[in-house]
């Protein structure tokens, strides 16, 4: 029995191998961070809660959202993300955190990122879902 396979059938196929890898690769480097050691094998350094920073928008996006969505939001595998800066931040972070936005369901493939978690093992913080939408109507 002989199959074909579509172009955009296979753009997808490749486009879903690209969005694994970038996530195994991630999951890597996470897994080392939280085990102490970083990949290249440095020692992390304690830092006292008081002296975070503030979270980063931009960099959440990139470490969480860019493989799918495009490093401008422009769209990729998952749509583009440009409209979000019209929606509240309730209405951001339901997407964000419920994959549930203006009254429906998202895709299967957007992860739910209060039982995935931003850094892999916790939901995002109320000023981190900020941040990241602050990014977003920024571009």
């Amino acid at each position: 029995m002989s199959e074909t396979f579509s172009r955009r059938g296979l753009v997808g196929a490749a486009a879903f191998g690209a969005a694994l890898l970038g996530v195994s690769l991630w999951a890597y480097h996470l897994g080392g961070s939280l085990a102490g050691t970083p990949v290249g094998g440095a020692e992390l350094a304690a830092t006292p809660a008081a002296q975070q920073t503030a979270p980063n928008g931009e960099s959440i996006y990139v470490g969480n959202c860019a493989s799918c969505h495009g490093a401008a939001a422009a769209g990729g595998m998952g749509p583009e993300l440009k409209h979000t800066a019209a929606w509240s931040d309730a209405d951001f972070a339901e997407a964000v955190l419920h994959g549930k936005a203006q009254g429906r369901e998202l895709a299967p493939v957007m992860p739910r990122f209060e039982s995935l978690g931003i850094d892999g093992t916790t939901p995002p913080t109320e000023a981190q879902l900020q941040a990241l939408h602050a990014y977003l109507k920024g571009l």
